[in-house]
């Protein structure tokens, strides 16, 4: 529905991809506090996803040196 009212706008394929929806971790949210808690929590997952993908050691070997 939003897909196609945003292509009829002129929104071209690679523009409609980036769109990343629904927003939010399933948390049993029901107020609006608990909805925008939801949205900042994936908005912060999918932010620092890059730093947990690229520091995946086990958490009893991180800040020691000489292991990787």
């Amino acid at each position: 529905m939003v897909i196609e009212k945003l292509q009829s706008e002129g929104f071209n394929k690679e523009q409609l991809d980036r769109i990343y929806a629904p927003i939010g971790l399933d948390i049993g949210a029901r107020t609006p506090e608990e909805i925008a808690l939801a949205i900042l929590s994936e908005i912060i997952l999918v932010r620092n996803r890059a730093i947990i993908q690229a520091d995946c050691r086990p958490l009893s070997l991180k800040g020691k040196k000489g292991r990787s």
